[in-house]
């Protein structure tokens, strides 16, 4: 905008100039071919003056015109409506046309011309500096008018947002002045974002992530809880003109991509209203700004709790440092006050508003709707607002449960009495160590403490479990979440199942670790490690041809691979994988 308003107030500047210094010539010509011509008798003067004040009153537009501009140079608020532009560059393009021809027959006709000669030898002359001035000022004008018009035209009274997307959800917003005033965030870009159609009014949604959607709302905000309709956020203006013009259905959920579980997720209307329309009145006003979200889908999964919500959470609300106030559909309290009420507790210092049932009007001067996600347990720093990363959200999460131990402690430091400790996440179901005993004492026999334990409910205690190991091991599965509570440093291991899984496992768990700051190693079992031998013959495409199993679908594969699936691990084969974490940890 800063940019915009000093080109508006240049072509101002230079428009007067020119009009000034062609009117200051054309009076000069006027005077000087008066006396030329001696007009002594009363008839030859009326005939100069009425002919002279004919030419001049073709720049009275002209100095309106210009007038305009310089009331945008001094009070910087007027902004250009489309029909006024266009009425404003014909005016200038006739005028320019006008002075042209009229400095033509100065320079170039009859007695004109040497009197125009006469007066430049005689020295300094003020219809010479008129034509400079004309000329310069017209080229800049014109160079302002065809490459910055876009810039000028605006309504001082709209309320624009910007997006920046993001494969990963990033913002759309629009920042308030201290003097109330908005002003365009140019540290978004709009990529993949839907304009508005009349060009005036840029979108408050980025719908253009396959992870999620997002809402950046400033401004007059009141979100209306549901009942029988579905909830609505809406932006409040003072201009019918700016309103009603987009609506957006949100699915506040970081998931979007997965259809059969979004089917589940309850959408908010985002939309625009004017004030004293259909925008009601405010119930409740907060001073805080609100986060929109779901705890529907897969919450309940210890996975899909973190990649779905915490993370994304995390990223979109930390930066208030509690000063935010979480508004919830599909609110659930015993999972955001009981299972995790340690860090729902420190990421917002308000109780959660009920979306779905609290059927009240609530008012805000910012609200996000939706939650900013990367990928699955995944902050991507250069598109965080904050510049948040995975390191950043486990040292969160350890200081949010007093964790004590913040680096895994090196062997060298460590007395002999002390070896470093190793967890070994153990599951009840699927994707079993079949012989965890055996596993155990061969960590043991290398040096380390280990740990057994499959997780406890409780997440506040066993994160101290998992924050006093400096090593842990699991097969591929939610158990690994864990992770997040291990110290800087520590290493982690995971057992990758048979069946063609290694893409999936470094992405949901590889990637993660080494974005927290963490140390990862992976071990993929063989055919013969795995109880799939005991289901299925060495012919059957299970073991031949594991992509073709993948192509039959998520469902499919999973029900072969994950549920049906244990392991038996080779120690012969694991026994380098356990030497290379010691030497990790001598690093």
């Amino acid at each position: 905008m800063k940019d915009a308003k000093l080109r508006t107030n240049t072509n101002a500047i230079c428009t007067f100039l020119f009009s000034l210094s062609v009117l200051a010539a054309r009076v000069k010509s006027f005077r000087d071919g008066g006396n030329t011509a001696g007009a002594t008798k009363k008839k030859r003067i009326r005939k100069r003056i009425t002919k002279g004040a004919n030419k001049l009153i073709c720049f009275f537009p002209l100095v309106i015109r210009n007038s305009v501009h310089l009331l945008t140079f001094i009070h910087r608020q007027f902004k250009y409506h489309i029909l006024v532009s266009v009425i404003d560059d014909f005016f200038l393009f006739f005028f320019f046309f006008l002075t042209l021809r009229e400095m033509k027959k100065q320079l170039w006709l009859g007695k004109k011309m040497k009197i125009a000669v006469a007066s430049y030898h005689r020295g300094f002359d003020l219809l010479s500096l008129g034509v400079g001035v004309f000329i310069g000022c017209f080229i800049v004008s014109l160079t302002f008018l065809t490459m910055h018009r876009p810039y000028m035209l605006s309504f001082p009274s709209m309320a624009s947002q910007v997006s920046k997307p993001a494969d990963a959800c990033s913002l759309i917003s629009q920042r308030i002045e201290p003097n109330g005033k908005p002003r365009i965030s140019d540290e978004l870009s709009s990529n993949g974002v839907a304009s508005e159609d009349d060009g005036f009014e840029t979108p408050m949604c980025d719908t253009s992530s396959h992870r999620c959607d997002l809402c950046d709302i400033y401004g007059d905000v009141r979100i209306v809880s549901g009942g029988d309709s579905p909830p609505s956020v809406l932006r409040v203006s003072a201009s019918s003109q700016s309103a009603g013009r987009r609506s957006w259905q949100v699915k506040p959920y970081a998931r979007k991509w997965d259809r059969s579980v979004m089917r589940g997720i309850k959408p908010v209307d985002v939309r625009s209203a004017a004030v004293g329309g259909d925008a009601p009145p405010c119930a409740v006003s907060h001073s805080v700004p609100a986060v929109v979200f779901s705890t529907g889908g897969y919450v309940g999964n210890y996975f899909h709790d973190f990649a779905d919500v915490l993370v994304p959470l995390f990223q979109s609300a930390r930066e208030f440092d509690g000063e935010v106030l979480l508004v919830v559909s599909r609110l659930n309290l015993w999972w955001m006050a009981g299972k995790y009420g340690h860090y729902f507790r420190r990421i917002s210092k308000y109780d959660p508003i009920d979306l779905d049932n609290d059927g009240r009007v609530h008012c805000f001067n910012r609200a996000i709707v939706g939650l900013r996600a990367d990928e699955d347990l995944t902050i991507d720093p250069g598109k965080s607002r904050a510049g948040y990363t995975m390191a950043d959200f486990r040292r969160f999460m350890s200081s949010t449960y007093g964790l004590n131990r913040r680096h895994a402690a090196k062997i060298t430091e460590q007395a002999e009495k002390k070896p470093p400790r190793l967890l070994l996440i153990t599951r009840s179901k699927s994707r079993m160590f079949m012989n965890a005993g055996d596993v155990t004492q061969l960590a043991e026999q290398l040096g380390f403490e280990v740990v057994t334990s499959e997780g406890e409910h409780d997440v506040a205690k066993f994160s101290r479990v998992v924050n006093s190991c400096d090593a842990m091991v699991g097969v591929h599965g939610a158990g690994l979440t864990n992770m997040v509570f291990l110290p800087a440093n520590a290493v982690v291991i995971q057992v990758v199942p048979f069946g063609g899984h290694e893409w999936i496992a470094t992405t949901y768990f590889g990637n993660p670790a080494r974005g927290m700051g963490l140390k990862y190693l992976e071990y993929a079992i063989d055919a013969d490690e795995s109880t799939l031998t005991e289901l299925y013959s060495r012919d059957d495409p299970v073991f031949r041809d594991p992509p073709a199993i993948h192509k039959l679908g998520w469902a499919k594969m999973g029900e072969i691979y994950l549920n049906k699936q244990n392991v038996r691990v080779d120690l012969g084969r694991f026994r380098p994988v356990l030497e290379k974490a010691l030497e990790l940890l001598r690093d």
